[in-house]
């Protein structure tokens, strides 16, 4: 029997499974080994867990496959947009490039720790049951409130702001006129809104279509490469050959009288920036779960994929530097379309609109459905009220003739199964409507009053204090296990599994130190940011508190 509006009774156990859909996080549902043999990866470790679920899908995606969907999951509107605000926070095309690359490293660590983070709890709910399982469960409480409340709405409303300005672009490029700011906004909340709706009504894009936005992205960023390194071969004379280290908003490193703390500051934002280019690492568990031999080939796909990605980012922005003017890049948050009209005039800058505009629509599309997912997973630990999963559409099962027949791909793909999941209706399913309205109201909100840059910067500082404790928790985890049963440990942990990847301690090292540092130091150079953002726990802790409360009384009332 329910009271109120949260559901206190008998946890409902999560799965290790993918059956109600995409949740960031990794998962190991079993582990293959080079002899052949499968071994069921153990999870009764995890508090809260039921039995694994053995019904998970096969394990059908190669190498490539896995390659080309950790590569589809981190290209996206990112590097389009953020290049100006890295550009405007340093000054300086080196150390513009430098921060590509370190913000590429910093992504490669985190990613490598959240494989053994997913190894060893092989749970849907990503960082929430990370946390929770490292730490306390008020740790899970606060990652699964900011992720909900503020890493997904913002990441939306961010995507919406991009196609919002290069849709406006396009419509007054002939006039050479500046887009209104609310005229932006406006075409961003009626994007929301839109998306919303087809996701809240089953209209999920199909693999195909996936398929499309994924080779129309790639083949942008390669013409722009190419482009570049070709201009740079030959010499290309640009019309402005002057380049200022001062641009707007007095953004430069470069500025005499300057200490080296307020340089710092430039930097940690311009990393902040082109970190979320690089999202999308922490949601590996879409290619693990069904990855062949995930031991071997999950760190293999994880290598190659970060290596190429960042090499291609530095590289595109090489070209944009090579075309445009460093005071004109700091200024514009459509760097795509603006290298386009340089290279090959209007016609390119459409060229280029349009590849972004639909890249975006894509991305949208994933980031609204599995914020409906993420938000089932904090119900079902009874962390949001029920009722935000008493609502949803019904969608049919639908038998593979049947699919076929409605034109939705069956068999393997270049995305391949666990990527056609994400684009096309699912059998015996139903889609969480009142998550997606309320993941739809927040991004309005962050859409209404934030900016592109301004936005960056806080879902960036809100969303790196979970992913920090998170990779932070392997190095808990590593001393717990090496201790257990002793003095230094009087509280030893459940048992982690005998058979999960291990990555190198170099890499949560690393992560922890870099990532804590950019969060320091962005928080002294935005202190209302981080007032909020403080205000933002506290209440989230209150929440906690008053729902541990209700509990009680619930149960001395039964």
């Amino acid at each position: 029997m329910q009271s109120g509006n949260f559901d206190h009774g008998e946890e409902e156990p999560l799965t290790n499974t993918y059956s109600s859909g995409y949740v960031p996080g990794v998962s190991f549902p079993s582990l293959e080994g080079d002899d052949g043999l499968e071994t069921d990866s153990d999870i009764s470790h995890v508090p809260g867990v039921g039995a694994p679920d053995h019904h998970h899908p096969p394990r059908s995606l190669t190498f490539l496959n896995g390659l080309a969907l950790v590569i589809g999951i981190q290209v996206g509107a990112g590097i389009f947009s953020s290049p100006s605000a890295v550009v405007n926070n340093v000054g300086s095309p080196g150390l513009a490039m430098l921060v590509w690359l370190l913000a590429g490293i910093l992504a490669w660590t985190g990613a490598a720790s959240f494989i053994e983070l997913g190894s060893i709890v092989p749970l849907n709910g990503g960082v929430q049951e990370y946390l929770r399982y490292i730490y306390h469960e008020a740790f899970g409480f606060l990652a699964a409130w900011t992720w909900i409340l503020v890493v997904k709405p913002c990441s939306v409303a961010i995507v919406s702001l991009i196609f919002s300005e290069y849709l406006n672009k396009v419509f007054t490029m002939l006039d050479n006129d500046n887009p209104s700011v609310w005229a932006m906004k406006g075409i961003a909340l009626l994007t929301v809104v839109s998306v919303t709706y087809l996701n809240c009504i089953g209209t999920r894009v199909s693999a195909g279509t996936a398929n499309v936005f994924l080779v129309l992205k790639l083949l942008g960023l390669g013409s722009i490469i190419v482009t570049g390194v070709g201009l740079l071969v030959v010499h290309f004379e640009r019309r402005h050959e002057a380049q200022r280290t001062t641009l707007v908003d007095g953004g430069s490193a470069g500025e005499i009288g300057e200490g080296i703390w307020a340089h710092i500051g430039g930097y940690t934002d311009a990393t902040l920036a082109a970190l979320w280019a690089y999202s999308g690492w922490e949601s590996l568990g879409l290619v693990a779960g069904e990855l062949k031999d995930p031991l071997r080939n999950l760190p293999r796909v994880l290598s190659t994929a970060m290596a190429l990605v960042i090499t291609v980012f530095i590289l595109a922005n090489m070209a944009y530097f090579v075309v445009l003017p460093l005071d004109a890049l700091g200024k514009t948050n459509t760097v795509a379309m603006d290298f386009g009209r340089a290279v090959f005039g209007p016609g390119g800058a459409l060229f280029y609109a349009w590849v972004v505009c639909l890249s975006c629509l894509g991305a949208l599309n994933v980031k609204i459905f599995t914020a409906g997912r993420l938000t089932e997973a904090a119900v079902r630990r009874n962390y949001l009220p029920t009722f935000l999963t008493s609502f949803s559409n019904p969608l049919p099962s639908l038998s593979e003739q049947d699919m076929a027949e409605r034109g939705h791909p069956t068999g393997p793909t270049a995305l391949s199964t666990c990527g056609q999941r994400l684009f096309r209706p699912e059998k015996n399913s139903s889609v969480p409507i009142a998550p997606m309205v309320l993941n739809a109201f927040l991004s309005m909100v962050y859409v209404a009053i934030g900016s592109f840059r301004s936005l960056l910067i806080f879902t960036g500082m809100a969303e790196y204090v979970m992913l920090f404790s998170a990779v932070a928790g392997i190095l808990v985890l590593r001393y717990r296990s090496r201790f257990a049963g002793s003095s230094c440990n009087p509280s030893p942990i459940d048992p982690i599994p005998l058979i999960h990847h291990r990555t190198y301690i170099i890499n949560p090292l690393i992560y922890c130190i870099v990532s804590a540092f950019v969060i320091i130091r962005s928080a002294a150079k935005h202190p209302l940011m981080v007032i909020a953002i403080v205000v933002f726990y506290g209440v989230g802790l209150g929440v906690y508190r008053s729902r541990n409360l209700w509990q009680s009384v619930k149960t001395r009332s039964g």
